[in-house]
This record gives C-alpha cells, sequence and structure tokens, in this order.
C-alpha cells in the first residue's frame, strides 16, 4: 500500500513541474515536492527528489 501511495506522488510532483518548466525532456522522474520557475529547462533523463529554482535569469 505505501509503494502505491509513493507512486502517486510521484506521478503528481512530476506532472506539476511538466507543467510549469518551460521544456523538458523524456524520462523525468521527481519524487518530492519540487518548484521551478517558467524559464526552466530540463534535460533528458533526469529525476531528483527535491528542487527549488527561483528567479528570472535566462
Amino acid at each position: 500500500m505505501k509503494k502505491f501511495f509513493k507512486s502517486i506522488i510521484t506521478v503528481f510532483y512530476t506532472w506539476r513541474i511538466r507543467r510549469t518548466a518551460a521544456r523538458c525532456g523524456i524520462r523525468l522522474r521527481v519524487n518530492h515536492s519540487s518548484f521551478v520557475n517558467r524559464k526552466t529547462e530540463i534535460g533528458d533523463n533526469v529525476h531528483f527528489n527535491g528542487l527549488s529554482v527561483y528567479g528570472e535569469v535566462n
């Protein structure tokens, strides 16, 4: 049951980052609460457990 909830959380955070970031590559996986700005570009095969990106720099 714990594994099920963990996978739901991963799907949610991954969806939220994909929606917010300017560009996301394939195989993005986000396992914990993360925040990025709209100018963030994420490459292919990226996994992280928590990330905060603030600011307006390109």
